[in-house]
């Protein structure tokens, strides 16, 4: 939920000084899916170690998103 949040008040300040965001808008869907499905394992390291590269994919598509919207250059 507080990720959801977070992402939104990003979104929101990046479209309000105009950066287009629509390419990271599936991210959290995708995000939550692989942790609802992960969280629905019996707990274990193998459950972990099965779903971190997804959930590592994520994030980092999320960030390199969000690092590529800050070189904009009507960013200032």
């Amino acid at each position: 939920m507080q990720f959801g949040v977070g992402f939104n008040a990003v979104v929101w300040a990046f479209e309000g000084s105009g950066v287009d965001t629509s390419d990271l808008h599936q991210i959290p869907a995708r995000l939550r899916a692989v942790l609802e499905t992960c969280l629905g394992e019996d707990p274990s390291p193998a459950a972990l170690e099965m779903y971190q590269p997804q959930i590592r994919q994520q994030l980092y598509e999320l960030l390199q998103g969000l690092k590529a919207k800050q070189g904009y250059a009507g960013w200032q």
